[in-house]
């Protein structure tokens, strides 16, 4: 390996990336090979040493940063052998012996990370490909937090950017103008100290004041400011230590939040110090509000911005008693109900865009201000709970009339997703305590998806099956089936054929997703059903649909299905519904999945979570390995004979009913399609 040591240096001088990259390749896999030898033989320390520095010095490559991060793999599973226990009784070095080579691992990272100074004076955007070497290189400053600890790297990078702030503070001394350059190790530091916030204690009393005290002080350049703004945010646990520095740091990004360049970054921030330090009395809630009603009266804030500063505001307004709450939240939520009311007005022609983003307003305060729920054990009565309870509720009920009307008025889907999202997330935000507006919601949901066939509202009933489907003894099974069969009704009537499902394949996806959450909560109602064998057929006939996300809708159906004989021993009825169901179906349903198996259809889901064909038959093979074995040989005569030439390599139906392991069946299926996918190209 000696001998290759200069050749490195050759490389460099002459620019030589092909051979640079070979001895890069080179020291690195020598390095992986070798590091438990190397990390445990105490006589080999030399030549650790040695072979560590040469990868070090790779990582510094600055032509080309796709040779320079073929060691960062390296040092990030070497940090996990110095830091995790089992490994390190082990070691014959204590973890201390690589404390200089990560101090040096940090140093190039800030330097490889640096950016050009028109891209840090703000003059050009910074490009995709440098902000992905950035994330590579955030991540080898986490493995050095890792073995440094958070204080050593906090410590080592805060001198780097002291001895910055000393050059520019001689250049200014001397009347000199700093140039761009200047200023991108200073922005490389700052950038750095960002992932370094998450392993420093809270309680650090050394550095982060004096970082904390000279924040206000630099200077106004683009990209310093944004990482100035992106450390108060990453430090708020830190801050929610320290209160003396809470309000002052509200007050600077206030002044951010105004600025075009920094607006972003200053909400995002906002979120950050309101989340992290929420327990902290006298937070400056109402001047961050007023702040936000300005700037959305004169449109110097984004949507995105905005509801990142919504969501800070609500974390905190959580911690208060529900009196104080509800008032805080009503004086959130009143002005967005104005405005909404006003763009709703008859005779009125809004901009679109102005209600969305209305609706997004009110789903934020909704969706991120929470209060105590009952679980699931405490089904309550219509008297257990009263609006005034909780805020939330409370608060909903104000804005639901407006919510209706957007629904009533407006029937374009963007808008429906928007207003059944926040209905997604109120119900999930207060739960049972929904229970008093179910009835009147399902209504809704059933009334509109009749007339827009919107497959929102069926993801919003799906949802009110997981909260309410086995809440309260089943007290609320019958209005929720009602909905479901409705649901059907409206379905069966407008699709009536395959092209009818082709037209609108994500209400076929939502439409089967509810059934399988239906099938996960209350099965027996649908299983035994007359109506079930419509629901099978109907899905069988959808999985000839060439669309990935109703496939998977109608495969996990499917799943749940399968497996239903299996979870639910003790459900007779169920047990009974099912197998006469799967007797029926089994064949035609395992033609189906081998026709898409077969190449004839993509098979987008072979084997993945939540609706797969290998799921649907281990199914069936779970059941009655025979059975799945006879309906594969009767249908395998019905699909193309290169279909029946590779079952028969395969030795399918044998190899899949005869597979041991779930990941032997899968094995088989995903071998058979590739190869008949291979052969229908050819």
């Amino acid at each position: 390996m000696k001998s290759f040591w200069n050749q490195k240096d050759v490389a460099e001088n002459n620019q030589d990336d092909d051979l640079y990259r070979s001895l890069c390749r080179l020291f690195t896999e020598t390095g992986e090979a070798y590091s438990d030898l190397l990390v445990n033989d105490t006589s080999l320390q030399t030549y650790q040493e040695e072979i560590f520095s040469q990868i070090l010095e790779c990582v510094r490559f600055p032509w080309d940063f796709e040779i320079a991060r073929i060691p960062l793999q390296f040092f990030y599973e070497l940090s996990v052998t110095l830091t995790d226990e089992n490994c390190r009784y082990f070691l014959s070095y204590p973890i201390q012996q690589f404390i200089p080579l990560y101090n040096s691992l940090l140093q190039v990272c800030l330097e490889q990370m640096l950016l050009d100074g028109a891209t840090v004076m703000g003059i050009e955007r910074i490009d995709e490909e440098k902000l992905r070497q950035r994330e590579d290189l955030i991540e080898t400053v986490r493995d050095c937090c890792v073995v440094l600890g958070g204080q050593e790297a906090l410590q080592q990078v805060c001198t780097v950017i002291q001895k910055e702030l000393e050059k520019v503070s001689l250049l200014q001394h001397q009347s000199k103008e700093v140039p761009p350059d200047q200023w991108c190790l200073l922005e490389s530091c700052l950038h750095g100290i960002q992932i370094i916030a998450g392993y420093v204690s809270p309680s650090e009393e050394v550095v982060l004041p004096q970082l904390m005290n000279v924040l206000p002080t630099l200077p106004n350049v683009s990209g310093v400011t944004l990482a100035v703004i992106e450390i108060i945010g990453k430090f708020a646990n830190w801050i929610s230590w320290h209160a003396s520095y809470v309000n002052p740091l509200f007050g600077q990004l206030l002044g951010y939040l105004a600025g075009p360049t920094t607006s972003e970054a200053a909400a995002h921030a906002i979120m950050e110090l309101c989340i992290g330090c929420a327990n902290i009395p006298d937070l400056p809630m109402k001047l961050i509000h007023e702040q936000l009603l300005h700037l959305r009266q004169t449109g110097g804030l984004s949507l995105r911005s905005e509801l990142d500063v919504l969501e800070g505001l609500c974390k905190v307004i959580s911690g208060l008693p529900p009196q104080q709450c509800l008032e805080a939240l009503r004086f959130i939520v009143e002005p967005i109900a104005h405005s909404l009311s006003d763009n709703l007005e008859a005779g009125k022609s809004p901009v679109l865009k102005d209600i969305t983003s209305d609706v997004d307003r009110l789903t934020a305060t909704l969706r991120f201000t929470s209060c105590p729920s009952p679980s699931a054990s405490e089904a309550p009565s219509s008297a257990d709970v009263t609006p005034e309870e909780n805020p939330v509720l409370s608060v909903f009920l104000l804005v639901w009339p407006l919510l209706r009307h957007v629904l009533g008025k407006y029937t374009i889907d963007h808008v429906t997703e928007k207003v059944c999202r926040c209905y997604k997330h109120i119900i999930r935000n207060v739960r049972l305590q929904f229970h008093q507006c179910l009835e009147c919601m399902l209504a809704d949901l059933v009334e509109h998806f009749n007339k827009t066939q919107n497959a929102s509202f069926l993801y919003t009933g799906a949802i009110c099956f997981s909260e309410f489907g086995t809440a309260g003894d089943g007290r609320y099974v019958e209005l929720l089936m009602n909905m479901m069969w409705q649901f059907s009704d409206t379905f069966f009537s407008k699709f009536t054929s395959l092209s009818d499902f082709e037209q609108r394949p994500d209400v076929v996806e939502e439409y089967f997703y509810l059934l399988a959450r239906v099938l996960q909560t209350v099965p027996e109602p649908l299983v035994t059903s007359p109506q079930a064998r419509v629901l099978v057929q109907a899905g069988i006939t959808g999985l000839r649909l060439n669309q990935r996300e109703a496939q998977k809708g109608i495969l996990f159906f499917f799943e749940r299905v399968v497996s239903l004989p299996t979870e639910m021993q003790s459900h007779q009825a169920v047990q009974t519904a099912v197998n006469a169901l799967l007797s029926e179906y089994a064949q035609p349903l395992v033609f189906a999945l081998f026709y898409c198996l077969s190449g004839c259809l993509p098979a987008y889901a072979v084997d993945e979570n939540q609706g797969s064909i290998g799921d649907v038959l281990w199914g069936l093979k779970t059941l009655t390995p025979e059975g799945l074995g006879n309906c594969i040989t009767q249908i395998l005569p019905t699909l193309p004979s290169y279909c029946q030439e590779e079952a028969t390599r395969l030795k399918i139906p044998q190899s899949v009913v005869q597979a041991p392991r779930r990941r032997d069946f899968t094995d088989v299926l995903d071998k058979f399609e590739k190869q008949c996918r291979k052969r229908t190209q050819t």
